[in-house]
């Protein structure tokens, strides 16, 4: 088995038995952040903030929704657009996270350091994270027909809208993307690489139906990833993970709606985050389930006697999660990110008067 197939192996077994220990039932400990540091005669590893599942368990289970700002790209045309068609909902969950550096060594490439830290989401079912995209679709429907919209939703589609994109369906980062019941996933959706191909498809179903394409999409993420980077005459390599909740960059929603003349067919546009929204609530605790680094000792000794060595620190954490606080702070997230959404639409038709 290839070297890279037994390392994934690994991680996903020690993920697998923390959340087998999790549904045992046991008051789980862990911690908010984790960093490590390889220099050239040393190496450490750490956790802050303790925290525990039986504290996160008795937290609110509703979350005031937090702002979600978007950046307005192309929507010129959205004036007068009074129908819109909501194919589906895109809802992507990060379940995995990595963190590298890379130290050549202080005046010598014979003594590198590398440090790495992998993550992996625990609690976070599939049946949920199809139940969330399906809240978050309705959510969104409901806003834009308060606000005077004529919306067609997955239901409505006329034939020759482009169709659903095979499941399991994966976003640009490798991370699953979920839909809601009964309305999948059409190219076009935000973090999906299926947009360009499918602007004709669409661009013509906008101009025949005289009505705007909103296909919307929010990618959630668990944790902030800090790195050194990679120099080749460093003595430090350092890396770290912080827990916090946040829409990822480049959520929002990509439309395309008849164009005005001289033009004609569909014209593109898109209201998107731009660095990421989120929030400090907790939600879960991070605790390590696999050790891989290479003997320190070992490594320093070789060093120190002159041999160069190349010494690997890298450490696997499982993230888990209460899921009815998580699954809160999903709703906070999707209800704030809608709310934009509507109101940037809203306020490129009123500015367009």
């Amino acid at each position: 088995m290839p070297k890279r197939s037994i390392q994934c192996l690994a991680v996903a077994s020690a993920l697998l038995f923390a959340a087998t220990t999790a549904q045992a039932g046991d008051d789980r400990t862990g911690a908010t952040s984790a960093h490590g540091t390889a220099s050239t005669n040393y190496a450490t590893t750490g956790t802050k903030g303790d925290l525990s599942l039986s504290q996160l368990a008795a937290m609110p289970k509703t979350v005031e929704p937090f702002q979600v700002p978007l950046k307005t790209f192309g929507a010129r045309f959205l004036k007068g657009k009074t129908r819109i068609y909501v194919p589906s909902y895109a809802l992507m969950i990060v379940r995995s996270g990595t963190a590298t550096a890379y130290a050549g060594g202080f005046g010598s490439t014979q003594n590198s350091r590398r440090s790495s830290i992998k993550t992996g989401l625990v609690g976070v079912s599939e049946d949920l994270a199809t139940q969330l995209a399906g809240e978050a679709y309705a959510d969104l429907i409901k806003r834009l027909k308060d606000a005077g919209y004529e919306v067609i939703t997955a239901d409505g589609l006329p034939p020759d809208a482009p169709a659903p994109l095979a499941t399991p369906v994966k976003g640009t980062t490798g991370q699953p993307v979920y839909a809601p019941p009964g309305a999948p996933i059409r190219p076009g959706a935000p973090g999906l690489a299926t947009f360009a191909s499918n602007i004709y498809a669409f661009g013509k179903m906008a101009e025949t139906q005289d009505a705007t394409i909103l296909q919307p999409g929010l990618a959630i993420d668990y944790e902030w990833l800090e790195s050194s980077g990679s120099h080749a005459y460093s003595a430090t390599a350092e890396v770290g993970a912080r827990l916090r909740f946040h829409a990822v960059g480049a959520s929002g929603a990509n439309i395309i709606t008849k164009s005005g003349p001289p033009y004609r067919g569909g014209w593109p546009g898109s209201f998107l985050v731009q660095n990421g929204a989120g929030t400090d609530e907790p939600f879960g605790v991070m605790y390590e389930v696999d050790d891989r680094s290479d003997s320190r000792i070992l490594s320093n000794a070789m060093a120190l006697a002159g041999f160069g060595s190349m010494y690997r620190q890298s450490k696997v954490y499982a993230v888990e999660v209460d899921p009815d606080r998580y699954a809160a702070l999903v709703r906070a997230a999707f209800q704030g990110m809608n709310a934009s959404i509507v109101e940037s639409m809203k306020a490129v038709a009123d500015k367009e008067k």
